[in-house]
């Protein structure tokens, strides 16, 4: 999973690679290492777009119209040798992107390769990513028809690849598709200074938003108005801040949050707009598998009780609703399946 992280889940902080930032070459990808899995191959899902309404199906008998429901395959199949380039052969709109990592018989806990793969909306259109090194999320727009990685944007309908001087392990897509908040990576690693660039992708300007602290994750509210901007905390320090920023840049509010959590990336703001999402900082294995939660508006009100992440390895992709999220994990089988449950915020059974 990813969304993330893509979007997106344990969204890890690391050096860029060749490539990768301003300056490189094509889009990067970034890399999960899921856990250990028995088989060869382990697809794991980074990122989905388009979530209300998906249909589960597995026979799609025409091409997808304009305003055709998008289709969300039951099972998603792996690359094959002859799967197009995506820049060569554009896929349109996109429903999901994931990669599948390749395991050497003789060391099933490092991938020797990642295959990348992006899924049409129509549910059967599929197209190769090339792997290129990195640490970047991957995160297709709400509306699934661009992709971003770092600095570099693609036109799935196109293929067209716009390059920025932007690059973060922290994304979000802003609800109409038009601006992309990317966090600064350590600054000892690509920038003098931690903060948020904010990027409009139709004038190609970049804003940017200083923070004491690198960004460990960054949401846009359901209308778009606003901003959450989550701080690592100082040394020592085990609570850290959410600021929530304005339209014009100017910080609104401030919230705490748990300690050991971080802002469950892109999709972390409910869509009703009333709680913000938070999950166990990755490197950290005693924290609580769950997802927490804090009022969005900074009056107090009480929120729902943590909930229980059926897995280690997951991820929140989206919410169906105000009560309901999406959340991509590793089911733990011996060959590696990887599946996306539905949560229910008063408690209620996972549904895969």
């Amino acid at each position: 999973p990813g969304g993330g992280r893509g979007g997106g889940g344990a969204r890890r902080p690391g050096a860029a690679g060749p490539g990768a930032g301003p300056g490189g070459g094509r889009p990067p990808t970034r890399g999960w290492v899921p856990a250990r899995a028995g088989g060869g191959v382990c697809g794991l899902v980074v990122a989905i777009g388009v979530l209300p309404g998906l249909l589960r199906t597995n026979s799609v008998r025409k091409p997808i119209m304009v305003g055709d429901p998008p289709v969300l395959p039951v099972t998603l199949a792996g690359p094959t040798p002859g799967t197009a380039d995506y820049l060569r052969s554009p896929p349109g709109q996109v429903i999901a992107h994931y990669h599948v990592a390749q395991y050497s018989p003789d060391d099933a806990e490092i991938p020797e390769a990642w295959e990348h793969v992006l899924v049409g909306a129509d549910g059967r259109t599929y197209r190769q990513e090339a792997e290129v090194s990195g640490d970047f999320d991957v995160m297709l727009s709400p509306d699934g028809s661009t992709l971003a990685a770092g600095g570099w944007v693609t036109d799935l309908a196109t293929g067209k690849v716009e390059q920025y001087p932007v690059a973060g392990t922290a994304m979000a897509w802003s609800p109409e598709g038009r601006r992309l908040a990317v966090g600064r990576i350590h600054p000892a690693i690509l920038f003098e200074r931690t903060g948020v660039d904010l990027l409009d992708i139709a004038t190609g300007a970049v804003r940017y938003l200083p923070s004491d602290g690198e960004p460990l994750g960054v949401a846009f509210s359901p209308d778009g108005r606003l901003l959450a901007v989550h701080e690592a905390p100082p040394q020592g320090t085990p609570e850290s801040t959410i600021n929530i920023y304005d339209e014009r840049g100017e910080l609104v509010r401030v919230l705490t949050a748990p300690a050991s959590t971080q802002l469950a990336g892109g999709a972390a703001w409910s869509p009703d707009g009333s709680l913000l999402a938070l999950e166990p900082i990755y490197y950290l294995e005693t924290s609580p598998r769950e997802l927490s939660f804090v009022d969005a508006s900074g009056s107090g009100r009480p929120v729902p009780e943590a909930v229980r992440l059926p897995a280690s390895e997951a991820v929140l992709l989206g919410w169906r609703s105000p009560a309901t999220m999406l959340v991509g994990m590793d089911d733990g089988s011996s060959g590696g399946m990887n599946v996306i449950a539905e949560l229910q915020l008063d408690g209620g059974a996972p549904r895969t």
